[in-house]
Formats: structure tokens, C-alpha cells, sequence
């Protein structure tokens, strides 16, 4: 049933909707929550739950700062990482700006939040990947829970990419790539198991400037 879905805006019975448009999608990836729980839990007992729920609320209240600034909006907490998106829902914005943006944002977390100093003798460190494309948002649930999910090609696209990064580095999808290859300065990877067109980004620039609207939100 889901693939038939033609409509611009579809009703899923009486408890869920799903519409389509374009999107780019970051997968936000930190590494060092588990070395760092293993040693506040094993050193300072109770203590150290305590030390370990004020780092983490620190550091995901920088990332989240930093995806707003950029006029992203955060979709999902999965584990260690943030699903982010940049939809022309929200905006009214090309993919090619939508895409811009986001690859400013995950250039931000890199510079920002990579090795991350925790006071604790551990680094919090960064890998994301990136893709952009048509997605659908689909809301399902009822009066006791919610869930917002999207789906669609560029997910695939942020996994592969994600898969193929190293720590510290941003890796865009082809299709990604396609929009920004004039604006943004990227490393080829090499052709393996994921295909070619997947590039490293180290630079953007000239970044878009928020829309107008979005001032007024923040």
C-alpha cells in the first residue's frame, strides 16, 4: 500500500499522514559515550551517572545549537547519533541550498564538537554522512505516542555515506555531491564497495544565508 502512495498529502487511517518533498539528511555519528560511561560508572559510582548525564547534556545542547543556527531540524536521537534534515517543506528552498546548508551545519560539528574534550580523559569524536533527494515524512502513532520518520533514497544514501567516514570527517553522497560540487571542496573517495561519487567535504563556500522566517523562529 505504502508504495502506490501517489497523493500530495496522504492519510494513513485515522492516526498517521505522510507527504512528500525534498530533503537533505545528516547522520550525526559520536563515538566515546561507552568509554566514558565505563569509566564514571566503574570510578565514581553514582557519581559518575551524575557526571556522565551532565556531559551528554552539554554536548547534544551544542549540536542541537548548532543544527538550529542552520536552520536544520533534529528528526531522531538513535543511540550515540542525531538524524538531522533540511526539507524545502520548512522552507521553500532548492535542494541545492537545502544541501549547502546542512553540509555548512555537519562543517560546524566537525570544527566544534571533534574531540570534544570531556574533562574525563576521554574525547568525544565526530563522523557523518550526508544525502539529498525527494523524501517522504511520514507521522504515525496515536494519543499515547508519536513517531516522525522519513523515508526514501537519501537515507540509503547518508548510510552509505556514513559507513565510508572516517573520524572527523564529513562524507556526501554523489547525488549530494551533484549540487555543491561548485561550492564545497571534497576528496573522491575510491571506488569500492559503495560505488564512485562519494566525496570527503573540507570546505564550503560562501554558505547560504538563513531564510528570513527562520530569524524570526530563533
Amino acid at each position: 500500500a505504502y508504495e502506490d502512495l501517489s497523493h500530495e498529502v496522504c492519510v494513513l487511517g485515522d492516526q498517521g499522514y505522510e507527504h512528500p518533498c525534498d530533503a537533505c539528511v545528516l547522520f550525526s555519528d559520536i563515538s566515546g559515550f561507552t568509554k566514558l560511561t565505563n569509566r564514571l560508572l566503574k570510578e565514581r559510582g553514582v557519581e559518575g551517572a551524575e557526571i556522565l548525564n551532565n556531559i551528554i547534556c552539554r554536548f547534544f545542547e551544542e549540536l542541537i545549537s548548532i543544527i538550529t543556527r542552520h536552520a536544520g531540524d533534529v528528526i531522531k536521537f538513535a543511540g550515540d547519533a542525531v538524524l538531522s534534515i533540511w526539507s524545502s517543506s520548512v522552507s521553500g528552498e532548492s535542494l541545492s541550498v537545502l544541501t549547502l546548508r546542512a553540509i555548512a551545519c555537519a562543517l560546524e560539528q566537525v570544527d566544534k564538537l571533534h574531540n570534544w574534550d570531556t574533562g574525563e580523559g576521554v574525547k568525544l569524536q565526530l563522523h557523518l554522512g550526508l544525502g539529498t533527494g525527494p523524501v517522504r515524512g511520514v507521522d504515525l502513532g496515536n494519543h499515547m505516542r508519536r513517531e516522525f520518520v522519513v523515508a526514501g533514497e537519501p537515507l540509503k544514501q547518508l548510510s552509505e555515506a556514513e559507513q565510508q567516514a572516517s573520524s572527523g570527517q564529513l562524507v556526501v553522497s554523489p547525488a549530494a555531491w551533484g549540487y555543491v560540487s561548485g561550492q564545497c571542496s571534497g576528496t573522491p573517495l575510491p571506488d569500492a564497495e559503495f560505488g564512485p561519487g562519494f566525496h570527503v567535504i573540507t570546505k564550503c563556500r560562501d554558505p547560504p544565508p538563513l531564510p528570513p522566517h527562520w530569524r524570526v523562529v530563533l
